[in-house]
Order: structure tokens, then C-alpha cells, then sequence
């Protein structure tokens, strides 16, 4: 079922292997997901219960090219080759949001585009980095950034006009945060400012081990052990790096991925905040 107040558009950040596809796939089916890494698959074990179309964007190169200052490798992901793929699959996942055949549609990741389109433009001959001046050019990488996401969360903005509520969601990495002497200060998103901007959620996806507890079977016999356990949480408690319609919170997602327990979080916060607004009304309507 689609959440009855709003499709969800937002950021999943996080290391590799955080549970961000683990988390996505959570949501409602059916979900498409544009595959940027070829790593999808990998967490479709956990939700094979689910109907999902997962299309691999990635064009290998045939030949080693000479891009600039870039070398791309023979059988590795050719940048302009993916870049123009994608944007063609987006124009068709468009044509099919509006068609009412997807509730989830995933971009997994968006970290690698903007990239892709710097070299697009040092093949089209538009300068990026002056010796002198430093970095110039890159209105041309972030405007082809935004021709390619923005028609999605647009197509999703508009259908919520009408009643119909598909689900947009981009992954990214995370990259290391330096403060202006050089320091590492620790990690950020890897993405653009702009891009955070035009979503509505942005989740930092968070894995730690921890001590647990459990009960093993060992040559018949069982008995109580101490191991160490993965735990996946999402957070939306990080002053600047994440946001939503509420903040300050962080979810254990590993048992239930994140969608189960993020509605029903949602739904305790929004009675709490009827409640509070009856009080109100309440007050000053009696006041009157």
C-alpha cells in the first residue's frame, strides 16, 4: 500500500554494504531499480517475495578511450556510453510512472552521474579546471545532473496532484569531509547541494556490530553464546547532512527493513501533532 499522505522522495547515504538497497527494497512493490553498480541482485535473497524489475544501466567499454586527462579501461563502465543510457531508461521509467506500473522507482547510485558528466563535457570541449583560477565549467556538469534526476521527482511531484503516489529514491556514497586546513573532519554525501535541496527525506544509513546474546546448537546440546552481530539503522538525526517532514530520530532496520517501521513511526508523529493541534484549537476557540 502507498503511504496516504505523500510519496516518499528522498536520499539513502551510506558506506558500501550500510543497507541501502536492503532498505529500499523495502518499500512498496512493484519497484523498479536503475542499476548503476551491478550490486542490486545481491540483496534480492532478502525480498524474493516481492515483484521487482532490477535494470542494469552499465555500458562496458569495448576500448580503451582517451577522454582529457581521463583513461577509460576495456571492459570497464564507459562513462558517456552509461550517461546517455540512462537518461533514455529515465525518459521510458517517466512514461511508466505516469502509466501506474511502478510504486517504487530507485536510482542505486547517483554518485558516479555528475562525474560522468564532467567527462561529457571535457569530450564536448568545455573547460572545467583553469591551472590559474582553479575549478571553472561546472554549471555544465550539475545542469546535466539535473536534466537527467529532476524529470522523476517532477513526474512524482505532479501524479501526488492527482491521488497517485509513486516513491522516488536515489542511494549515494558517502566521502571523506575535510575542514579547510586539509584535516579530515569526517564524512559527507556525495552528492550536490542542489540535489539535496529538490527531496524531501535524506537518510543516513548506518551499520555497526554489536554484542549479542543467542542460544547455538553445538554437538546436540544448545547453549547460551556471545557473538558479534551486524545491525543496519537509519538515521535522520544529523544536524546539515540529513532531513525530513520529523528529525531526531534513528530506526533499527534489520529485522523489518526500513519501510515497516518508518510508516508506522510516522503515523505515531503525526497523531501526536493532531492531538497537540485539537489542544490548541481547544484553547483559543474557547477563549472566543
Amino acid at each position: 500500500m502507498i503511504h496516504p499522505y505523500k510519496p516518499f522522495i528522498g536520499i539513502f547515504a551510506g558506506d558500501p554494504g550500510a543497507g541501502k538497497t536492503f532498505s529500499v527494497l523495502s518499500f512498496p512493490d512493484p519497484i523498479l531499480i536503475l542499476d548503476l553498480e551491478n550490486r542490486a541482485e545481491w540483496n534480492l535473497f532478502y525480498w524474493g517475495f516481492k515483484e521487482v524489475e532490477i535494470r542494469s544501466v552499465l555500458e562496458m567499454a569495448e576500448k580503451s578511450v582517451k577522454l582529457g586527462s581521463r583513461t577509460i579501461m576495456a571492459g570497464m563502465p564507459h562513462p558517456l556510453k552509461t550517461l546517455h543510457r540512462l537518461e533514455r531508461e529515465i525518459a521510458k521509467v517517466v512514461s511508466e510512472m505516469k502509466e501506474g506500473k511502478w510504486a517504487t522507482v530507485v536510482i542505486d547510485s547517483i554518485s558516479d552521474i555528475r562525474d560522468w558528466a564532467a567527462i561529457e563535457a571535457e569530450a564536448k570541449g568545455i573547460a572545467l579546471w583553469n591551472p590559474k583560477t582553479g575549478p571553472v565549467g561546472w554549471r555544465y556538469p550539475n545542469e546535466r545532473t539535473r536534466e537527467i534526476l529532476f524529470p522523476l521527482i517532477h513526474t512524482s511531484r505532479k501524479l501526488a496532484k492527482e491521488g497517485k503516489y509513486v516513491n522516488v529514491i536515489f542511494t549515494v556514497w558517502l566521502k571523506d569531509e575535510y575542514d579547510e586546513s586539509g584535516k579530515r573532519i569526517g564524512k559527507t554525501l556525495d552528492t550536490k547541494e542542489f540535489v539535496l535541496y529538490n527531496v524531501d527525506w535524506v537518510i543516513w544509513m548506518e551499520r555497526r556490530e554489536e554484542t549479542v546474546k543467542k542460544y547455538m546448537e553445538e554437538g546436540g546440546v544448545k547453549k547460551m553464546v556471545t557473538v558479534n552481530e551486524p545491525r543496519y539503522y537509519a538515521r535522520c538525526d544529523i544536524p546539515g547532512k540529513t532531513k525530513g517532514m520529523f528529525t531526531g530520530w534513528v530506526l533499527d532496520v534489520t529485522d523489518t527493513g526500513f519501510w515497516k517501521p518508518f510508516i508506522e513511526f510516522c503515523d505515531k508523529k503525526l497523531e501526536e501533532l493532531r492531538k497537540k493541534i485539537e489542544k490548541i484549537k481547544a484553547v483559543y476557540g474557547g477563549a472566543r
